[in-house]
């Protein structure tokens, strides 16, 4: 009899050690810290199936912790097939991060209508809502359903140990509570060892995470955005902060000058490349009041403070524990448009006769539409390992300002209406004699077209032999015009009394036709840096776009040069200010590259451009009669050989050389020689 208790002790001992073992080693194969603790019914169990409902559980809690971290990463989804990622960023409701990558962004706010939308644009919301039919919720319990069994490994675990295993079909549900995410499963659940058998129906775990709170503020920042366009109101104060009347800046919303000198020139892909810039240091400037992290940003500039100041935005919702943020990648091609003459774009340039000087008018106009990516972070989130949730806004300037819902495009007004001032009867002047001599040979000109301008230009006759007479119309300040074909056209102030006669000389000079030759003067990129080579002709495919501008005089000509192309242009004595844009037709190849974005690894992929910006000169060059004199104007541009790095190393960073080719240090390698 003492022998027999003494072997139901040592039996029960080992079923102990077992059990011990078994919950341990399944504890260990499901990799979790923690474990949901064990319910009342789960703790009565006899100890051999007492490792059968934390294993469950810690499963469960693992797989659902993969579907919150993946519908973070997605702005609320898992399952992106309802979402149509376009192959440009801002033409779907989602974003691929790169070209090629499965990580797809919904946009919470954009606009749903085509990007050249007139009339009605209708703006709208990829976002699922956090419970119902298709939600977060359902997107949390598919996941699970789906992928609950990679984790249970069929109960090899148990199975290897002499249990068998009888599992039903089984089913998930998720509900977003106030601070953290429950998760049920219906589990039917039959389990047997030797003669002992047991079942298991319902199954629980919890994610430490405060998803409605974020949530509840993603929404508020994308209604904010609808509401008030936070993201255009910024990005237009960063077009007007980085805009000005140099070709460094991007080009000016609305400005003007006063003077016959050409005005400035850009390059509209440059421009898109220098807004993708700006923007990928600035829209993280963005912050929200009221949020973990959020200060003042105070520099030494009232402007630049003022600045920074209107890129806050206040924080109206119940949420203060989660952290936001803001991010645009450079790779992200916005849609752009800005109303350039083709890829050049120049004010509007007109000559004042009344004065007489030049005016160049600087308006404008950006069409811009580009993805933001917002990032909501809770640092206290999984036991303080932290939970990020992100997702899309779309940001849509037109017209240089935010796009509305109703967008019509307001169409030029001509003025129709005159002063008549120029009617015969209003020319009460006196008699006015003019002369008009060739400067250089003194002898007097014939077809020589007179105007006057006050207010209005007034034709006033054409001088024959180097003479005409004629009345004016009254004018104090008004401009006399002289303009014959070959020569430089000539202003010069003149006031027009009532019954005054007077009288007028000018001097013409007379153009000289000179052969231009446009010649590349090549930069090679050696050792890290750009440096001087040689010079060569245009190639084929390459294009110059030159503009010559006499300061002080209204000689002003534009043309395009092409290698075996000859051709001329007409040119004065005098001081000209010049510019020269080199395209080029040749296939730009960037190759892909990958950048690292948190815990995943972007590529960014091999890029692609028929035809490009291939150079620039911009020069201020005093022609005499002596240079006249020779029969070849010989013009040269800067051409960094962007094509010549070799494939593998070059990188978009190169093209940034071909901003700083204003620069003082090449001015006497772009002087105009003559030949």
């Amino acid at each position: 009899m003492r022998r027999a208790q003494v072997s139901l002790f040592v039996i029960l001992g080992i079923v102990l050690v077992v059990s011990t073992a078994l919950f341990v080693t399944l504890r260990g194969r499901v990799g979790e810290q923690s474990l949901q603790p064990v319910s009342e019914a789960g703790a009565q169990l006899p100890n051999e199936f007492s490792a059968v409902q934390p294993f469950v559980e810690s499963c469960l809690e693992k797989t659902a912790k993969e579907a919150g971290i993946r519908l973070g990463e997605r702005g609320g989804y898992i399952y992106t097939e309802a979402l149509s990622p376009e192959s440009a960023p801002t033409e779907g409701d989602a974003m691929r991060m790169s070209r090629g990558s499965t990580l797809i962004l919904p946009y919470w706010f954009y606009l749903e209508s085509a990007n050249s939308c007139q009339g009605r644009c209708a703006f709208t919301s990829a976002r699922l809502p956090l419970t119902g039919g298709n939600s977060v919720e359902t997107q949390i319990e598919r996941y699970v359903d789906e992928h609950l069994g990679a984790c249970l490994g069929g109960f090899r675990s148990f199975t290897d140990l002499g249990f068998e295993v009888k599992p039903g079909e089984w089913k998930t549900k998720a509900v977003v509570g106030a601070s953290d995410v429950a998760i049920s499963l219906d589990f039917p659940l039959t389990v047997t060892r030797g003669g002992s058998k047991e079942t298991f129906r319902q199954f629980s775990a919890s994610l430490d995470v405060p998803l409605r709170d974020i949530y509840t503020l993603a929404q508020h920042i994308a209604d904010t955005e609808k509401d008030y366009r936070f993201l255009e109101r910024a990005t237009l104060n960063l077009i007007v902060g980085f805009s000005g009347r140099d070709s460094q800046l991007l080009p000016p919303l609305a400005d003007s000058t006063f003077t016959l000198s050409p005005g400035k020139r850009w390059v509209k892909s440059q421009v898109k490349q220098r807004i993708q810039g700006i923007l990928t240091s600035y829209i993280p400037l963005i912050r929200m009041s009221g949020t973990p992290g959020f200060s003042s940003i105070e520099t030494d500039s009232l402007l630049s403070d003022k600045l920074y100041g209107q890129m806050v935005i206040p924080n109206n919702s119940s949420v203060s524990d989660v952290e936001v943020s803001f991010l645009y990648l450079d790779f992200w091609d916005p849609y752009f448009d800005l109303n350039c003459d083709g890829e050049i774009c120049k004010p509007e340039e007109s000559v004042i006769d009344i004065l007489p000087i030049g005016v160049q008018r600087y308006n404008f106009v950006y069409d811009l539409s580009f993805p933001a990516l917002v990032e909501l972070r809770s640092a206290e989130a999984f036991n303080s390992e932290g939970y990020t949730f992100s997702f899309l806004l779309e940001s849509n300037i037109r017209r240089n300002a935010p796009l509305p819902a109703l967008y019509q495009p307001i169409p030029g007004i001509e003025d129709e209406f005159g002063t008549q001032l120029c009617d015969a009867d209003k020319r009460t002047s006196g008699a006015i004699a003019f002369t008009i001599k060739d400067k250089a040979t003194r002898q007097p000109l014939s077809d020589v077209d007179i105007s006057y301008s006050c207010i209005e230009s007034c034709v006033i006759g054409t001088a024959q032999n180097g003479a005409l007479s004629s009345r004016l119309p009254l004018c104090l300040g008004g401009t006399l015009s002289f303009r014959k074909d070959g020569y430089v056209t000539v202003f010069q102030r003149f006031d027009a009394r009532l019954d005054e006669p007077g009288q007028v000389e000018a001097e013409l000079a007379a153009l000289k036709e000179l052969q231009v030759d446009v010649r590349k003067r090549m930069l090679q990129y050696r050792d890290g840096q750009w440096k001087l080579a040689g010079e060569q002709p245009l190639e084929e495919g390459d294009t110059a776009v030159i503009t010559l501008t006499q300061k002080n005089g209204a000689a002003s000509v534009s043309f395009e040069a092409k290698p075996g192309e000859p051709f001329s242009v007409q040119l004065a004595e005098g001081l000209y200010a010049g510019t020269v844009d080199l395209f080029t037709e040749k296939r730009l190849v960037i190759p892909e590259r990958t950048l690292e974005f948190e815990d995943e690894k972007v590529k960014v992929d091999r890029i692609e451009q028929e035809g490009f910006a291939s150079g620039s000169a911009s020069f201020t060059y005093s022609i005499t009669s002596e240079d006249l004199s020779h029969g070849k104007l010989v013009l040269s541009v800067l051409s960094p050989d962007i094509l010549g790095i070799p494939l593998e190393e070059r990188q978009m960073g190169h093209l940034n050389i071909l901003n700083k080719l204003d620069d003082e240090s090449y001015a006497e390698q772009v002087r105009p020689r003559f030949e």
